[in-house]
């Protein structure tokens, strides 16, 4: 368990030509609240300023999280770029941030979102940007009724 005032939930870079691969988080809790002022996550270079950002991944190849629970103060709970093979089974994605979705995928190639609950009223569970994303499959998640499966994004317009 790891609350309090922290850049992001956690970070998982890989490169391309050699991605972070095989990794499992199991009921892992995870509260990011704003701090004074962003900063850079602990050993994560070449990365913008964050401030109490949830998950972030790029070129992660097979991750899968089980009965975690992420809560993310700004963006998204969970977001995954330039990765394959992600798996969130019993997984809560808060978000505080308005219209924030609880979950973003961007170029990611095979997702499975099973038995998840999260996102907003109103708002939208996953987020599926650019063509590249494919695959992904939500099954037997728990959200409010207000709140939207998906949406497709254009890649040129996310953040």
């Amino acid at each position: 368990t790891a609350r309090g005032r922290m850049a992001s939930a956690g970070v998982f870079i890989g490169l391309p030509e050699r991605p972070i691969q095989n990794v499992t988080l199991d009921n892992v809790v995870i509260d990011s609240a704003e701090r004074d002022e962003a900063c850079m996550p602990a050993m994560a270079f070449h990365l913008e300023p964050m401030n109490g950002e949830g998950l972030l991944g790029r070129n992660v190849r097979g991750l899968e999280l089980r009965n975690c629970e992420i809560t993310a103060a700004r963006g998204p709970a969970a977001r995954f770029a330039d990765s394959s093979n992600i798996q969130f089974n019993g997984v809560r994605a808060e978000v505080k941030e308005p219209g924030a979705p609880a979950v973003r995928l961007e170029r990611v190639h095979t997702a499975f979102l099973s038995g998840c609950r999260g996102g907003q009223p109103n708002g939208v569970f996953a987020e599926l940007c650019g063509s590249e994303t494919s695959n992904v499959r939500l099954s037997a998640n728990n959200l409010d009724p207000t709140t939207k499966p998906t949406k497709l994004v254009d890649s040129s317009s996310t953040r």
